[in-house]
Parts: C-alpha cells; structure tokens; sequence
C-alpha cells in the first residue's frame, strides 16, 4: 500500500468521526452501537495484520518471546476495551421515570407512602461533617421517614449531638464486617419498609426520596436505586492541575457515563452511599454482603439471581467530599482494587451456574487485572527499542504501519470523545489513569495471593487530612522512567546504525516524546499543591439585598460558603465594614467586609446562631448548587494547563 493511499484512509476515518458520527443522535442504542460496529471492524482489521505480518523473519528465542509477549497482551487490552465499547452501546436516561413516579407519590396521602430509614454510617469522621449530614438529613422533603445515625466509633459526644438534635443513634460493641456490618446492626433495630444510607461526608438533596422512592413501586424487581456521587470540593488531580474550574473530576466518567449504560444492560450496581434499598429483598439473601471489603457491589451481585435488579438514577441529588489528598485517595483506590479481586473469588465460589454470561462479563475485574500491564508495556515499548534495538513488532514501511494502525487509533481516540465529552481530555486522563493502575496494581496482585484478610480501611476525611502530602513514591518513578526516555531517545539518534531500521527509529522517537508529555502530566497530576480554602464554596449566582450602615442595596451572590460570601454590584463597601445579607430563601448573614476588587466584595460572617447555620447548610448542601463543570472544554483544559506551567498560577 502507498504512503499516499494510507494517509487517505486516515482521513477519511478522520472525516467520519469528525463530521458524520457527531451528528447521530449519541442517546440512541442503534448510532451508539453503530459506530461501535464500524471502530470494532478497524480494530480486528489491525489485530488480524498485527497477528499474521508483523513477527520477526529471522526467529529467535529472546526475539519470539518479547515478539508473543508484547501481542497477548495487546490482544487482551483489545478485548478489554471492546468489552468496554460493547458495554457503552447502550444507554437510558431515567430521569422521565422519576418526574413520572415523583408526580404519583405527591399525589398519594402521606400514610400510603412507604417508610423509610435514613442511614448515616460514620466511624471517625469530624464532628462538623458528621453534623452536616444530619441537618440535611433532617430537611428531606418527604413524611415518612426517620434519620439514624450508625456509630461505629462509639462516641459518647456523637450520642449526645444525636439527643439534641431528635435524630436516632445506633452502636454496636464491635466493628465486625466494617460498614456492611454496620449497616446490617442497624437493621436489626428499625423496621422501615426502605432504607438508604448515606457515608458521613454526603448530604442528600431535599427531594432526595421522592425521586427514588417510587422506582420500588413501578417494579417489584428494584432492590437498589443507586444515584451518583458528586463532591462539594475538587478531587487530588483538580487541586494539583490547577483545574477545578475547567477539568471535571476523577469520577464524572464512571458516574455520567459508564453506569449508565450498565444500567441499560440490567447490570448496574450500588456504589455505598446515596443509595436506597428495599429492605425485604435485602433481608432475603442475609443482609448486606460482608465477604468483600466492597458491599456495595457483591450485594448487587449477590441479588441478581434472585430476580432482583439496581437502577441507576443519574441525577445530582447529594453531595460529598472527595479524597483530598493522594494518601486518601490511594486508601480509597486500593480498597476498590481488593473488593473487585475479591468479588471475582466469590461469583467463581458461590455463583459459578448462577448467573447469565453477560453478567459474568460485566461484573469480572477485567480493568482492575489488565489495565495497568497494556499501560506499561506502551511505556517500556519504545525504552526497549531505543536502549536495545529490540521490537516487538517488524514491518516493511511506514505506509503499512501508517494504513493498518492508524485507523484503529484514530478510531478509538475519537470515540471516546463522542462517548464521553465531557469527562476526559486527551492525554492527561491517561496521565491519571496511568497513575492509578500503577499505584493499585500492587494491590491487584497481592490480592490475587491472597484474596481475603485484609482490613477495611475507611478514607481520611477532613482533619483526618491535616499534613498528608503528596505521593513520592510515585514522583521518584515517574522521574525514572523520564530519565530513562530521554537517554534513551539520545542513545537511539546517536547510534542508529544498531536499530532495525530508519522508520523504526522515527516511530520510536515520536512514541517516547509522546510517553514524556505522558510521564510530565501524570507528574503534574501528583504533585500536591496546597488547598486554600477552609471551606468549599458553592457558585450562588442569585439576587440578594445588602444592608450596611442605614441603607440598602441590591447585589449579586457569586458563590458561598458556610464562612464567607463574594458579592458583585457592592462598589459602596469599604474593608472592615459591617453587612448584613439578605437572600430569597435565606435570612439575614451577618458579617464584615474583609477584602474590596472594584465591585466585587468578600464579606466573612460571624459567629451566627445554631438555628441560622443550620439554616445556611440546608441552603448551601441541599439545595442543588453545584461546583460541576458542566461543559468541559478538553482544549481550554490543555491549554490552561499549558499556561500554568509556563508562566505559573495566574
């Protein structure tokens, strides 16, 4: 094939993706499976070349078995990722369903709803938060249920705050079986027809029930409505990137986009917290599920021969914290890492005939058991060649390489964008999710040694936090393996006589100056950077009235938090003066100015009544205001993270 024929062919996969695909309607399950017929055709187009054209001509024992090694494992990431693509075709949208049921409840009187136990599961969680979650708790717009507050701390304090504030609290003697013995205790002491559980950092939204609760009515098989998880604060990567305006966080693309389609598929699962279940389907297979250090989704499983099903509901109806730093996030990863392990021992132990292929499929860690080995070896690869002279791969010409592998990567690329085009930016979601493969894989294989016995490790939150840094363990590798690129790239032009061949050292070149933007953004992506803020603040963007010194004046709220306000339109304030704040939901806020940009001002309260806080966190966390982006520009993300790096925080 000519260079010119190949590169037309690029094109024209280039001009598909670029101008027809985006105009298919992405909802629908025929144009998403569609276009993921058309990007599974290209990828066994190249996988059936790679396979039959491109092993060494003269056979060797090192060069055969690097040659077997590098493509099994390139066979498996492919099958991987089409499992993956296959999984994405589908895809429902629940929210109808629930403006259909939640119309049907508030129509019904209040004694024909069900009763519902609202769970605070905690264990050592700050004072402020866990009293958080209670207030919100407390504010729920439904009137059939009752707050508990599940102690696995056993604090006396937290007794007492339950007492004052007319909200139930529940302890056990023992921490057997962590948070899903915890849960299950608690069952054994209420007796609501629902009950949802909420960890200690998340506040539901006010409408939280009514818009999950009718989801058990309209099908006896819902045991769990799942809702996904958002977060008051930016995740570890939004804080080190400098991003948490224009990047996304970390989970957007499992929570908007992945469980979703799982759910099209009857086979999304109950992620622990902002979930509701029925309590007699739980009961029917022995409570929560203790036998992995992640209930959530062994219950699932566990229910699914049963006839039972989780629906997903993919709608911004409570708030949490992320894990702040990378200590708490590699405590949360690596939990998640073992419970998937382990959940693969318990369906080939207890379900081996139970369940359907498909679920088999969806619910094997495949991620969790490939991902970090096909991310590797893409970065040793071209190591190997420059160092060694060594490929794992022989072809004739670039135009073939150019004309089988080219498609397949421009295909994928792009499809991913379509699939999810606001939760990943090209290169720097590799960068993160290369960080989290590597740092989680230890935990892969020790588990695969030994799948049981260890503890479950709750994730720091709050003060919990105080003086954790960074990751160097990561940092000294990512450095290595820099060094390593870039003597290799030097030892590769300076010596071209030893490699296989002109191409092979330009491809090669190319792929490690590409593996370095890689290796500088995951860099990036862990060096932690301090937080600034005491307390998250909510973008307001509502009306409100300021009262100071005998006259009043309208002004805009552009975000708030529980310790402070940022107006626009205040250009009358001086630093250091009194104001009062006056907002459309929300009392009077006392506080003094305490810094002046043109007509915008900062205004820090004071100390404010119990019942006006209180007031302010139902405002502020159930409300609905959010911190998401909701548009997420990959290029204005790349950018800004280029801006920040040459140039510094602006």
């Amino acid at each position: 094939m000519t260079e010119n024929l190949a590169w037309g062919l690029n094109l024209a996969v280039l001009g598909i993706f670029l101008v027809v695909v985006p105009l298919l309607p992405r909802e629908r399950t025929w144009a998403r499976s569609l276009v993921v017929l058309v990007v599974l055709g290209l990828w066994g187009r190249y996988l059936m070349w790679r396979i039959t054209s491109t092993a060494p001509t003269e056979l060797t024992l090192g060069n055969g078995l690097f040659f077997s090694v590098a493509l099994v494992i390139e066979i498996l990431m492919f099958l991987s990722m089409a499992l993956f693509l296959v999984t994405l075709c589908r895809y429902i949208n629940r929210s109808p369903e629930a403006d259909r049921h939640e119309k049907r409840l508030r129509s019904w009187a209040p004694e024909r709803l069900p009763t519902v136990d609202v769970f605070i599961a905690t264990y050592n969680e700050d004072r402020e938060i866990v009293e958080r979650g209670i207030i919100a708790a407390k504010a729920l717009d439904y009137p059939r249920f009752r707050v508990w507050v599940l102690d696995d701390g056993r604090r006396d304090w937290l007794r007492d705050l339950c007492d004052a504030r007319d909200v139930g609290y529940i302890r056990r003697s023992d921490n057997r079986h962590a948070k899903a013995g915890n849960v299950n205790h608690a069952l054994t002491h209420t007796n609501g027809e629902l009950f949802a559980v909420f960890d200690a950092d998340f506040t539901p939204h006010r409408n939280f029930l009514y818009r999950t609760v009718g989801f058990f009515f309209a099908d006896p098989r819902v045991a769990i409505v799942q809702t996904p998880q958002h977060f008051s604060n930016p995740d570890v990567f939004q804080i080190n990137l400098g991003l948490a305006d224009l990047m996304q966080d970390n989970e957007r693309e499992w929570f908007d986009e992945i469980l979703v389609s799982r759910d099209a598929w009857n086979c999304g699962f109950c992620c622990g917290t902002s979930a509701v279940f029925r309590r007699d389907a739980i009961e029917g297979i022995g409570g929560i599920a203790t036998e992995s250090v992640t209930e959530d989704i062994l219950t699932t499983v566990k229910l699914l021969p049963h006839g039972y099903l989780t629906r997903y509901l993919n709608e911004r109806l409570s708030v949490g914290m992320a894990p702040e730093n990378a200590n708490s996030l590699l405590i949360q990863r690596r939990r998640w890492t073992r419970g998937h392990i382990q959940l693969m021992f318990v369906m080939l132990r207890q379900f081996r005939s139970r369940l359907t292929l498909l679920q088999w499929l969806l619910f094997l860690p495949f991620h969790y058991l490939l991902n970090f080995p096909c991310q590797l070896l893409f970065a040793l690869l071209p190591l190997v060649y420059l160092w060694t002279g060594r490929s794992h791969f022989y072809v004739t010409s670039t135009a073939e390489l150019l004309a089988y592998q080219g498609p397949a990567l421009v295909a994928g690329f792009l499809l991913s964008r379509w699939f999810l085009p606001h939760a990943r930016v090209p290169l720097l979601s590799s960068a993160i999710y290369f960080y989290l493969s590597a740092r989680t894989f230890p935990t892969v294989l020790a588990t695969l040694i030994k799948p049981f016995g260890a503890p479950f490790h709750v994730t720091p939150k709050g003060r919990a936090n105080i003086g954790k840094g960074g990751d160097p363990i990561a940092v000294w590798g990512l450095v290595v393996l820099i060094v390593l690129t870039v003597g290799g790239i030097i030892v590769g032009c300076n010596s071209p006589g030893r490699l296989t061949s002109p191409t092979g050292l330009t491809i090669a070149t190319c792929w490690a100056l590409c593996n370095l933007v890689l290796f500088g953004l995951t860099l990036l992506s862990v060096s932690q950077k301090p937080r600034l803020r005491g307390e998250e603040r909510f973008p307001i963007g509502r009306p409100g009235l300021l009262a100071t010194s005998g006259r009043a004046q309208n002004c805009t709220v552009i975000d708030m938090s529980l310790s402070g306000v940022l107006l626009d339109g205040a250009q009358n304030l001086q630093v250091g003066e009194s104001a009062r704040l006056s907002l459309d939901g929300m009392g009077p806020l006392a506080g003094t100015v305490v810094r002046k940009m043109g007509n915008k001002a900062g205004i820090r309260f004071g100390t404010m009544p119990e019942a006006h806080r209180d007031q302010l966190i139902i405002y502020l966390y159930t409300s609905g205001f959010t911190n998401a982006v909701r548009e997420m520009n990959p290029f204005c993300v790349l950018w800004q993270l280029f801006r920040g790096a040459v140039l510094g925080p602006t």
